[in-house]
């Protein structure tokens, strides 16, 4: 597992972090995207799953 990108919800005061699981050029459905507290607690590791990681996509 590997964080990629970071991204502050001011609404939920919350991080989320998208993660590559797996290797970064297969689409192989592992990738997901963790929410994460500001105090550092992580209440939801797989808050959205199932996702390929964007270098899969067509350019």
């Amino acid at each position: 597992m590997n964080p990629e990108s970071v991204v502050y919800h001011p609404t939920s005061n919350s991080l989320y972090v998208s993660n590559v699981n797996g290797s970064p050029t297969e689409k192989d459905g592992n990738g997901f995207i963790s929410r994460i507290s500001l105090d550092g607690e992580l209440p939801e590791l797989k808050w959205l799953a199932g996702l390929d990681d964007w270098k899969t996509l067509p350019h």
